[in-house]
């Protein structure tokens, strides 16, 4: 029965309203058909939200297929969307259309049957007696809202909650209801792929995760990317590939171009816990023609694997040759490194680089320390994921002072 009525709506909103309406709001009496092509464009023009279609065999399940969408205005067609809707559900034909029902945001196809919802809306009980509207806002987030009530806090439901592969400018995966975002199952098809960049750390490290949600890659907190307007004319944007790479691009909105500044990861240092084991530095290293990833112990450690070492084979890293004793220590300096996962090391804030030593040589669990923008990182287990870097961090690793002074054991 419900079907039904929503079939019977769907028609008289497509006979009696004009499709003529705001160009960023939405409002109860409307629709955005497919039919209609038309699209909601956000303010200052760098966002548009409609419908848009991508073509597969000639079977049902992979032929012509429809989605609701986030793009940029007018990019090129060459450039996937930015946020889908109903991935998982799309529609086989042009007949669908977006409309508000039941203050829910939903997708109906020619049949009136709901294939999409935002059904997590949270409304208030009693609700209110305005209106429900959707908005595209300026910054991309498609939300949905009481007509007289504006705040941010104060949203039903809002696409910046739910991100598909791309993490936009003013997006925060820490605060999201998906605190992940998920690739495409392929360049063709939106279905949630293998991949994902989720926060797994206390201390809000991201890391590029694979289809059994094993880490592949983490982003160091020491390499800190501002997700925000720039100076007016790009934006920064991440986004996880449908083949399991992380990227950073920035795009104009007054060029409409897009530029690649980064992705990983890059090389074999790059995977997470695939080349060097714990208490040990990645570097690349060129021989000839060919680059190799080796492996270093810090001062005062020594391979927990002496053959395997040797083989090349230094997964399980490095352990200390003798007991940390709780005095006596000095620090080795690891300069331009990537520094250690910090899923383990507490985190002290407003702390300079003096007081950050003074409270790791005083705390006999701690094994090292590093200072990024007076934030203090206390170590106090085995360090994982290191690097080295053109541009790094520095890291300090507390050793017995016999040892400062002497050789690494390196691969």
């Amino acid at each position: 029965m419900a079907n039904h009525q929503t079939f019977i709506s769907y028609y008289i909103v497509l006979i009696l309203v004009p499709f003529v309406w705001s160009s960023n709001t939405l409002t109860a009496n409307q629709i955005l058909s497919i039919s209609s092509n038309l699209t909601m464009i956000s303010p200052g023009n760098v966002f548009e939200l409609g419908f848009f279609k991508l073509a597969g065999s000639n079977t049902k399940e992979d032929g012509e297929r429809w989605y609701l969408g986030l793009w940029f205005y007018k990019a090129s067609s060459k450039m996937n969307p930015l946020w889908v809707a109903n991935r998982e559900s799309p529609l086989y034909d042009s007949k669908g259309a977006l409309k508000i029902y039941k203050s829910n945001l939903v997708i109906v196809n020619q049949s009136g049957n709901i294939i999409w919802s935002s059904s997590n809306a949270v409304v208030p009980s009693p609700p209110k007696t305005s209106s429900v509207v959707a908005e595209l806002l300026s910054n991309g987030n498609f939300v949905l809202r009481y007509s007289d009530d504006n705040r941010g806090d104060s949203f039903l439901w809002e696409s910046f909650d739910y991100p598909t592969d791309t993490l936009l400018p003013g997006s925060d995966l820490a605060k999201g209801v998906n605190r992940s975002l998920t690739s495409w199952i392929s360049n063709n098809n939106p279905s949630t792929g293998i991949y994902s960049y989720a926060l797994l750390s206390k201390n809000q490290e991201m890391f590029l995760l694979d289809a059994k949600s094993s880490p592949v890659y983490r982003r160091s907190f020491g390499l800190k990317t501002p997700y925000a307007l720039g100076n007016g004319y790009y934006l920064l944007l991440l986004q996880v590939t449908y083949d399991g790479l992380l990227q950073q691009f920035s795009w104009s909105p007054t060029t409409r171009e897009k530029t690649l500044l980064w992705r990983g990861p890059r090389d074999r240092c790059d995977l997470y816990g695939k080349i060097c084991g714990s208490n040990s530095v990645c570097s690349l290293e060129k021989v000839d023609v060919h680059v190799f990833a080796g492996c270093t112990c810090f001062k005062g450690f020594k391979p927990r694997n002496w053959r395997g070492w040797w083989l090349r084979n230094m997964t399980e890293g490095c352990q200390r040759i003798s007991r940390l004793n709780c005095t006596g220590n000095g620090f080795q300096v690891l300069k331009n490194v990537k520094l250690p996962d910090t899923k383990d090391a507490g985190l002290e804030r407003s702390i300079g680089p003096k007081e950050c030593r003074q409270r790791c040589i005083e705390d006999c669990s701690c094994t090292g320390f590093a200072n990024v923008e007076l934030d203090c990182f206390l170590y106090s287990s085995d360090l994982v994921d290191l690097r080295t870097l053109q541009s790094g961090q520095q890291l300090y690793i507390k050793v017995a002072t016999s040892y400062l002074g002497k050789f690494f054991i390196s691969s």
